[in-house]
């Protein structure tokens, strides 16, 4: 069986449309030809590189949790109603159809939700999630997209599905199971998940529904896997009286975090309008009875974000380091550890005012900005608004780059003339008509199931080349697409090297070489032959960004550790370091347009943009304006304007 529409399964089961696919399966609407019902018919898929020991496991683990599932009847949950085998053990679970749309869609469309209906859905989800633990069943992949909203209720879907995923696949294959952003900081470490991961996985999701982002993000799927294990969140502007409900959920130590009886009423209080708001914006946790002996452990001591404006996290290129905690990430193991950055902002610097004609731009969680060649629109990607083009000369949005690909893109990437704009979509890529806003074209990365993610992308000087990173889900390799744009075909594909995917990709102004780097390593590679010239320097932590000047002479590095490096490409030697950037590894730094100034965050002051003198390394001029850290800037082409967007929630254009 393919899952075909028209197809009956079991003899009883026609499948309809699909709905919907992920990492462990597909979902088709089906009817059910005997009770004369919808219902909805999951295709269970295997692990990759899983041996026939570990399916032969994999299929006994999925029958005996369908069965465990199928016993669960709770509101909250959707319930699991057959099991159908395929003649080689492959399952079909057929569910409960739910009509309505996912969080994480209503989300999209209508933005960040009042505190009151987060605390109903929360406390909906909360019940759902006691009720299956009280059967021995964790779910493992809590998250905005597992939560339908039918009326007024709130249901989980993948329940028993998602837990299906048992140890065999972390210990075959070095996998994770569940989404970066939603896994609480033990599972990242590798161990098993508990109950009180799924509760993590609910304070995440109640913080993005409240606020509109991800409390943890990064440019790639490893980047937030080391957000999640070493920092806190940025403390909610939105939530409310919902404030110490989140914080006693994202307790990092799982035995200090809330538990369910004190978080239902707190919850239910919030939702009846009987709570009130918190006096002042700290992010303490819900009190609990100390020494709670549940299975989700004692109370959670309180929680403050984190002290000044630095995160403390650098990524060590030595395992062996004293005090690291080992990270997997999609079968990488990284070792982290955390340290005070040591810089301190220059007394003698003085702000600059924003002219009159500067802009505030409104958009959440942005992570990358892009101006077009003509300075004139500015491309936002975001991981919890829709990515946005912008007129950056009256600030009216052009158009939301997510809604024909169905999916929000991590970059964008503009061809030389402006026409074209290519953005991600998983496995695939889009290339938008930036002149009408539309899709013109969308084509699958190389490799089939094995092709990775896609997490950047560059045209090549000319435009007829595209050079795109791809994130492993397996053990690796880490792959550069080589794509003909003319021919619209695969030139080829090379090996990263790397033991993390690819954060950032460009090409030299000369189109004769381009550079790629992933966590920890810097590459040059020629684009005749696609052979690897070097590495360039070592980077001192997470490697937040890269950029050629603009003569193609130095190549900028924004590490996490010691700031940013020019590397002159002739010699390979430091030209120059700037004490900026750092401490966040969704970071950009930009190139004026004549490469004397290069525009980044401060280092002590994280709400500001400085422009530093390329040659000196000395702060020119300081651009201010947001109440919270810069996580991307951007340079006009022309040199008129730098962007900069912040977990503030907005974009600034300043006029320069």
């Amino acid at each position: 069986m393919r899952g075909d529409t028209g197809e009956t399964l079991a003899g009883r089961y026609r499948i309809l449309e699909l709905i919907g696919r992920g990492g462990m399966g597909r979902v088709w609407r089906a009817y059910d030809d005997q009770l004369g019902r919808e219902v909805a018919v999951k295709e269970m898929l295997l692990p990759e590189g899983i041996d026939d020991e570990g399916r032969r496991e994999w299929y006994a683990r999925t029958a005996r949790e369908a069965r465990a599932a199928a016993r669960l009847h709770h509101p909250g949950i959707v319930t699991v109603h057959d099991r159908v085998l395929e003649p080689d053990g492959r399952p079909w679970i057929i569910m409960e159809f739910v009509r309505g749309r996912s969080l994480s869609d209503l989300l999209r469309a209508e933005g960040p939700l009042p505190p009151r209906r987060v605390a109903e859905i929360g406390r909906q989800m909360l019940s759902a999630l006691t009720a299956a633990h009280a059967h021995g069943i964790v779910h493992r992949d809590v998250k905005p997209a597992n939560v339908l909203l039918s009326g007024d209720r709130a249901v989980l879907t993948d329940f028993g599905i998602a837990a299906l995923a048992d140890d065999v696949t972390v210990t075959r294959t070095g996998a994770l199971v569940g989404t970066p952003g939603y896994m609480a900081p033990e599972q990242i470490r590798g161990e098993p998940a508990t109950p009180r991961s799924d509760l993590w996985a609910l304070g995440a999701t109640l913080y993005t529904a409240v606020e509109g982002r991800p409390p943890f993000t990064g440019a790639t799927p490893a980047a937030i896997y080391v957000s999640v294990a070493t920092e806190e969140p940025s403390p909610p502007a939105l939530a409310g009286p919902l404030t110490p409900v989140i914080a006693g959920l994202l307790t990092k130590d799982p035995s200090k975090r809330s538990t369910p009886e004190p978080l239902s009423a707190a919850l239910t209080a919030i939702a009846n309008g009987t709570e009130p708001p918190p006096s002042r914006p700290v992010f303490p946790t819900v009190p609990v009875p100390v020494g709670a002996t549940t299975p989700y452990g004692p109370a959670p001591e309180a929680f403050a974000p984190p002290s000044g404006r630095a995160r403390r996290r650098t990524l060590l290129l030595r395992a062996a380091a004293a005090g690291a905690v080992v990270l997997v990430a999609g079968g990488v193991t990284a070792a982290l550890t955390l340290r005070d950055s040591g810089h301190t902002p220059e007394p003698s610097r003085q702000p600059t005012k924003a002219a009159a004609k500067d802009l505030i731009l409104g958009s959440q969680g942005v992570l990358n900005l892009t101006y077009l060649p003509d300075s004139r629109e500015l491309i936002s990607m975001s991981v919890s608004a829709p990515s946005r083009m912008w007129d950056v000369t009256t600030g009216r949005v052009l158009a939301n780059l997510d809604d024909s690909v169905h999916g929000s893109s991590s970059f964008a990437a503009p061809s030389p003339d402006g026409r074209t704009i290519a953005t991600d979509n998983y496995s695939s890529i889009s290339l938008w008509d930036a002149r009408t806003q539309r899709v013109t074209r969308t084509f699958q990365l190389p490799g089939g199931d094995k092709a990775g993610i896609a997490s950047s992308a560059a045209f090549s000087p000319e435009g007829d080349r595209l050079a795109i990173g791809t994130y492993s889900n397996d053990k690796g390799p880490h792959k550069i697409v080589l794509w003909n744009v003319p021919q619209n075909s695969a030139e080829g594909t090379l090996d990263s090297g790397g033991t993390t995917g690819l954060s950032h990709v460009v090409y030299s102004p000369d189109g004769l070489q381009f550079a790629t780097s992933d966590l920890t390593q810097v590459k040059l590679w020629d684009t005749s032959g696609g052979r690897l010239i070097g590495t360039i320097g070592e980077p001192d932590g997470i490697v937040a960004d890269i950029a050629f000047s603009p003569d193609g002479t130095e190549l900028a590095v924004n590490t996490t550790g010691t700031g940013i490096h020019l590397w002159n490409l002739k010699t390979r030697t430091l030209a120059t370091s700037i004490i900026g950037g750092g401490k966040d590894d969704s970071n950009q730094i930009a190139f004026s347009p004549d490469g004397t100034l290069l525009a980044g965050r401060d280092a002590g002051d994280h709400d500001v943009v400085d422009l530093w003198d390329t040659k000196t390394g000395k702060v020119v001029r300081r651009l201010t304006g947001h109440t919270r850290e810069v996580r991307a800037v951007a340079y006009a082409p022309d040199g008129s304007s730098v962007a900069a967007a912040s977990t503030d929630g907005t974009i600034r254009v300043w006029r320069v």
